[in-house]
């Protein structure tokens, strides 16, 4: 890589362990001052009140979500159900989704941070957005959340997840890579990979 003049930035091996579980993510998000939706005690048998989302921990681009809506139990919604293996928490219907890519250089200085609000998503992964920079409550989260990760040994690409809903943003996911549309930052003016 020296003679092509390269670098290959890659987190550290600590922080990406943290960041492959969503539970643990959280965890570092709110260290950083960010808000993340409470984590819902719910018994097994117990009938749901209100819209609630099962996440795998460990899940990525919406695989094995379930979404409990009242009247329905963990039980019969989620038989494979183990608390160490799923997280529940409030469902925000109508939300809006935000994401924020961003890449730690091998300093740990942050690049100029790129917002947009996701329209449309496919199979998970957004395939139609438009730019957020003027969502200063996203940007302000995302910011203090990089910094978070750049001090834990963080480097290389991230793209970091929000929705916006009363009292929000709330962080839901945080990707320890480029994210699949982070080329609309380039789009928007920022090479990321630079």
């Amino acid at each position: 890589f020296e003679r092509l003049e390269a670098a290959v930035a890659v987190s550290r091996y600590e922080l990406l362990v943290k960041l492959m579980n969503k539970r643990t993510t959280y965890q570092l998000a709110v260290e950083a001052g960010v808000m993340v939706l409470e984590e819902t005690d719910l018994d097994l048998f117990e009938r749901v009140k209100s819209d609630l989302i099962v996440k795998p921990v460990r899940g990525f681009g919406g695989k094995g979500q379930q979404i409990l809506r009242p009247g329905q139990t963990l039980s019969t919604a989620v038989p494979d159900f183990c608390r160490h293996e799923y997280i529940v928490q409030p469902f925000l219907e109508g939300a809006r989704e935000f994401s924020v890519d961003f890449s730690i250089d091998l300093n740990g200085s942050v690049s100029p941070l790129v917002t947009r609000q996701r329209i449309r998503s496919f199979a998970g992964f957004s395939v139609l957005g438009r730019t957020a920079s003027d969502r200063l409550d996203v940007i302000a989260a995302a910011d203090n959340l990089s910094r978070h990760i750049a001090s834990h040994g963080g480097y290389g690409g991230y793209n970091v997840q929000f929705l916006d809903h009363e009292g929000g943003p709330y962080l839901i996911d945080v990707n320890a890579r480029f994210g699949a549309s982070s080329s609309l930052s380039l789009q928007m003016g920022t090479n990321l990979q630079a």
